[in-house]
């Protein structure tokens, strides 16, 4: 008896729950342009400063790995 009270009065919280939940509507919206979709100023002025950015960005991610295992096999004496 307690049970099914319980699951009936569960199941009308979640009913009046459902009843309150928000759309999924947005009331903004944002062109997909070039312009709008980089969160940085472009054009042929900043092409260079993005390109060595991105490099630099690019290479010390890649190459971090790299130089912990170098340090940690050098800290253990492992390496010449």
């Amino acid at each position: 008896m307690v049970s099914a009270l319980l699951s009936r009065s569960s199941a009308l919280a979640a009913r009046s729950m459902r009843a309150q939940a928000p759309r999924g509507t947005r009331a903004l919206h944002v062109e997909n342009t070039a312009e709008t979709s980089l969160p940085f100023g472009q054009g042929p002025k900043n092409k260079v400063a993005i390109a060595v950015c991105l490099t630099t960005f690019l290479s010390v991610g890649f190459g971090l790995p790299f130089y912990a295992a170098r340090f940690q096999i050098k800290k253990a004496g492992g390496g010449a």
